[in-house]
């Protein structure tokens, strides 16, 4: 997120209000990856993957482009 100029406040703003559009299990990492497209908080669109381990209730960014 860093090396993109992505702040906390662009990924919230894809979490909470872009698409869902891909969700696939990894089985290497014993985790849900989905795929969220929105914009960031300027307007300009924004791709977030999510990584959700169900078993600990936990999401990260995977990456972000």
């Amino acid at each position: 997120m860093q090396e993109r100029q992505v702040t906390i406040d662009d990924a919230l703003n894809v979490l909470l209000w872009g698409q869902v559009s891909e969700i696939e299990y990894n089985e290497m990492n014993d985790n849900w990856q989905c795929k969220v497209t929105g914009t960031d908080i300027d307007g300009e669109n924004l791709v977030f993957i999510a990584g959700v381990w169900e078993h600990c209730h936990t999401v990260r960014c995977i990456t972000v482009y």
